[in-house]
């Protein structure tokens, strides 16, 4: 089994009438399982590869991770379930309420560029494959989800599902299809989504004012804001390559999530809507080959593009290439420009974690574009090297 992934209560097409609910059934442990271990809990199958890790404990039941016997058991052993269970703060600055999509997620108050929106650990995990009969398949499904506490297994069982025909009738195969998002492990083999019950609510934009990112190894999703947000907006996500065409967008957000994509982009008059696709398009052709020969000046064209296009991922793509072309062309002083760029995205990203500064840094995202904007900045490297070490010697190697 494969799938796609993503997030949230989608609206609906007219191939999808809502008049036919689906009436989701309580998981039940049938016997296709069975305990391997108590402590850490640990669930195999009988005819199946998969097992399924339940944590912190069996009388606390929080998450559960289907994966190899092999990778349960070293999931197992990761220092931070030594840790309290983080819980969900009491003043988010957000709610979840009905809109016209379904569900969303609006923000309760301003919300400022690169600020954490949330973080939240994983209830439920699985592989991209799960191997197996249909049958087999969804048995496991159930029983995983089975060995979830009540409410656990509730905030699961909320999430929408926008394939019911078409998933073999397992009810939490067509959830992790609707609305998984992929977590990063680093020591096992194939890739890994998660179901998050409160960050899967938010919904997709073309040109989204939020970016999703997965710490490693903690099964914990980050959402933070790539520009401010103000109180009362729809705090939105990607679900789909943001540098194909809009054509292709809405074309595989139908096919994958059953609805059509109105966001602000995709409502562009054609006057608008075609350079906007060929900026999209430009950009997403040059980072998939990054042609040998390209000059600085495309880069940079490339790079202005992606700003205006609000693809802060793509932007922070284009400046490792460009960095290492300026510095072939002999450009030093673009080339360190180049390297606050990437400082500059990558923290909109990934904060301080993402330069390995943790939180000791002083240095803000102002006072970096402040350097950008500086013409006449004396020993660049020197400055660049000094506050941000760990981007030095990944982007100057």
């Amino acid at each position: 089994m494969s799938f796609g992934m993503k997030r949230g209560f989608l609206k609906q097409t007219a191939q999808e009438p809502s008049s036919r609910p689906v009436q989701p059934r309580t998981p039940q442990v049938s016997g296709t399982c069975q305990v391997y271990s108590e402590t850490p809990y640990i669930m195999v199958a009988d005819s199946m590869v998969p097992s399924f890790l339940i944590l912190p404990s069996k009388n606390d039941a929080r998450m559960a991770i289907v994966h190899s016997l092999d990778s349960v058991q070293t999931i197992s052993k990761l220092p931070l379930w030594n840790d309290p269970w983080p819980s969900s703060p009491n003043d988010l600055p957000f709610e979840i309420k009905r809109c016209e999509k379904g569900m969303g997620m609006f923000a309760r108050r301003a919300i400022l560029q690169a600020e954490v929106i949330m973080r939240e650990r994983a209830v439920y995990v699985v592989p991209h494959r799960l191997g197996g009969t249909p049958e087999q398949i969804e048995a496991f499904y159930d029983e995983s989800l089975a060995g979830l506490s009540p409410s656990a297994r509730a905030s699961i069982l909320s999430l929408h599902n926008c394939h019911p025909e078409t998933t073999g009738g397992s009810h939490v195969r067509g959830l992790v299809q609707t609305n998984a998002f992929p977590i990063s492990l680093s020591h096992t083999t194939g890739k890994l989504c998660g179901l998050f019950p409160i960050l899967c609510r938010a919904n997709h934009d073309c040109t989204p004012n939020a970016i999703y990112s997965s710490l490693t190894d903690s099964f914990t999703a980050v959402f933070r804001a790539v520009r401010a947000i103000a109180a009362g907006e729809e705090i939105t996500v990607a679900y789909t390559s943001l540098t194909a065409p809009r054509v292709q967008r809405q074309r595989l957000l139908s096919e994958q999530y059953r609805f059509t994509c109105s966001c602000r982009t995709c409502s562009l008059p054609a006057v608008r809507a075609g350079p906007s696709d060929a900026r999209r398009q430009a950009i997403g052709e040059f980072l998939a080959t990054i042609p040998e020969g390209t000059s600085l000046a495309r880069i940079k064209l490339l790079l202005s593009w992606a700003e205006e296009e609000g693809l802060v991922d793509a932007a922070w793509e284009l400046c490792e290439p460009g960095l290492k072309i300026a510095r072939k062309e002999g450009s030093h002083t673009e080339a360190i420009r180049f390297g606050f760029s990437w400082v500059k995205y990558i923290r909109l990203l990934e904060g301080d974690e993402g330069l390995g500064l943790g939180q000791e840094t002083t240095v803000s995202l102002a006072g970096v574009q402040a350097m950008l904007d500086d013409e006449h900045l004396d020993d660049l490297t020197r400055r660049f090297a000094t506050l941000f070490p760990f981007a030095f010697e990944i982007l100057m190697r």
